[in-house]
């Protein structure tokens, strides 16, 4: 059976990885303690592949984190989400590494930043760094950790990538680690790959956690029997490392049939357009359903990066000779501790039956086909390729306009489901007052709470877009933010401390710009969006001199808040 792999393209981006983390890079360690990592490289997120490894910080900010190999600051980035405050420095040969969620930066790269954060009048701002401006030797300190961006709890995200953006898994340049444990395995989903593909449940089946030790796995049935000739395979599985007590991401998975490889997945690259590809590799619907992440042991059509290979069948099971065949599914972390599970699988039409789904009303999507479907006075577009496999989309439209809402809502497709390219929701709003249409946004409903995304005008049409389907309708926002003063101010005793935090909410569109002002200059404020706190540190001389504070803010609809203060510093 042939065994299709990207040979060329795998050997030119993955055989300097092997060269530099063989030979030719030692790297020095990001911090001065051990590496307990909390996240792994490709680690399942909700919306993407991670790009690194999340190195324990043992709770803390302020750890100082260090150059791990000689090179320049090629980029410098402060967001209020993301990576927060991260420096990007450039190596030999255009390998360039990546320091997330600092604290704060070095002083002169810090001045440097906040010149130009002055200059441009912004606290978000993405600096290309020319070379020469900030040599950094290996092991010299660039920052001290923290927790700023989108981080949920102190620590230092860490990543390598070669000259193309290609991320690389960290641990194949022998960072040291512990590890001594084996992957996990939990259940296998089996899917029937007949004609009833599109209208039929995944079957769940456990693994005998009596029968299995210690990296050798078996389901609670021996041998599975299935009532379809043409199946597929799943698995949860995970692993594990010392120092860590969370659940792992697998570095490579396979499967074999009878002897013969069907699949494999080994997570040593990609690309960040592949990452979002998530959404294939991991099924959504029992996801949604059982909170686990059940990994695909066979190819899609559009939902394939370049660490997953397939025979000519795509992994599909063929069991229409009626015998039984041998699987099994073999897991690994990259220090090579393995474990395995082994079942059997045959058809008979007898067999256990899959359960089968009436769908109400819906639209069929392909891989390589746009998408266009118009109901009433809403249009649904995506292009071709935002769709990784052939999907059957739900939809219903509303009669009874919702109050605070001022259109019916359209459901579109599952709250979990997503799409490869942002898809367009517009609706035709011809009698919407003039007065009234800057004020107008799009919603898509979580948890049944509405959550403003991306829209525009055209005409009478308001377009929105974005990659989750689910219920979307349009409201009004005419209120402004709320601005809470979180720090205790005087005009007549001294302010205590160096920094005034500010506490901002937006009841829909969200918070789109802010200004803040000291003495009618403007200052950097920071803004932490996790928190929803924005935050000076007082960079004027302590003189127990009054200063005039002025915070203003806005939201993607233009309504406006702002809050004037005095203080003693």
């Amino acid at each position: 059976m042939l065994y299709i792999r990207k040979t060329l393209f795998f050997f030119i981006i993955c055989f300097p990885v092997w060269l530099f983390g063989q030979n030719s890079m030692e790297f020095a360690s990001p911090l001065k303690i051990p590496i307990h990592l909390a996240g792994v490289f490709g680690e399942c997120r909700p919306t993407h592949f991670h790009a690194g490894m999340d190195i324990r910080t043992n709770q803390v900010s302020g750890l100082p984190v260090l150059a791990i190999s000689d090179g320049y600051i090629s980029r410098i980035k402060i967001s209020a989400t993301g990576y927060g405050k991260a420096i990007y420095i450039t190596h030999a040969d255009s390998m360039v590494s990546v320091y997330g969620h600092l604290s704060s930066l070095q002083s002169d790269v810090s001045d440097f930043v906040k010149s130009k954060q002055e200059e441009a009048q912004v606290f978000e701002i993405d600096l290309q760094v020319p070379e020469g401006l900030f040599p950094v030797k290996k092991g010299s300190e660039i920052g001290l950790s923290g927790n700023s961006g989108s981080s949920g709890g102190p620590h230092l995200h860490f990543e390598v990538r070669d000259k193309h953006e290609n991320i690389i898994n960290p641990l194949l340049f022998n960072f040291k680690t512990i590890d001594t444990k084996s992957p996990v395995f939990t259940s296998i989903a089996v899917y029937d790959q007949s004609i009833n593909r599109f209208n039929s449940v995944p079957r769940i089946i456990q693994v005998d956690s009596k029968s299995s030790t210690v990296s050798k796995y078996k389901l609670i049935s021996d041998t599975v029997v299935v009532n379809s000739p043409l199946v597929s395979i799943a698995v949860s599985a995970f692993d594990q490392m010392e120092n860590s007590t969370g659940q792992l991401a697998l570095y490579k998975l396979s499967m074999q049939l009878d002897n013969k490889k069907q699949f494999e997945f080994v997570m040593d690259t990609f690309s960040f357009e592949e990452s979002k590809k998530v959404f294939a590799y991991i099924d959504q619907y029992l996801l949604d359903k059982y909170s686990k992440k059940y990994q695909r042991c066979y190819c899609i059509p559009d939902g394939n990066i370049q660490t997953i290979s397939c025979n000519e069948s795509k992994g599909i099971i063929d069991l229409s000779d009626n015998k039984v065949h041998s699987v099994v599914i073999s897991a690994e972390d990259i220090h090579k501790n393995n474990g395995e599970l082994r079942f059997y699988i045959q058809y008979k039409t007898g067999g256990t039956g899959f359960e089968r789904v009436i769908l109400p009303s819906k639209i069929s999507a392909y891989p390589n086909s746009p998408l266009r479907f118009s109901f009433g006075n809403i249009q649904i577009d995506a292009e071709s390729g935002s769709f990784y496999d052939t999907t059957n989309i739900i939809y219903k439209r509303e009669t009874v306009i919702q109050k605070g809402y001022i259109t019916p809502s359209l459901f579109f497709g599952r709250s979990y489901e997503r799409t490869l390219k942002p898809f367009s929701v517009s609706f035709r709003l011809n009698n919407l007052p003039t007065s009234q249409k800057e004020k107008v946004v799009c919603v898509r409903k979580s948890n049944g709470v509405p959550v403003a995304f991306q829209s525009q005008w055209k005409d009478s049409v308001l377009t929105c877009s974005g990659y989750e389907m689910g219920e979307f309708s349009v409201m009004i926002d005419t209120m402004p933010p709320k601005i809470v003063v979180l720090t205790a101010l005087s005009t007549k005793e001294n302010m205590k401390g160096s920094r005034i935090s500010f506490k901002v909410t937006d009841n829909l569109s969200g918070l789109a710009k802010y200004n803040g002002f000291i003495d009618g200059q403007w200052k950097v404020f920071e803004h932490d969006a996790k928190t929803g706190t924005i935050f000076y540190n007082l960079d004027i001389p302590k003189e127990q001199k009054l200063h005039d504070l002025v915070l203003k803010v806005e939201d993607f609809r233009q309504n406006k808040s702002e809050v004037r203060l005095t203080f003693k510093y």
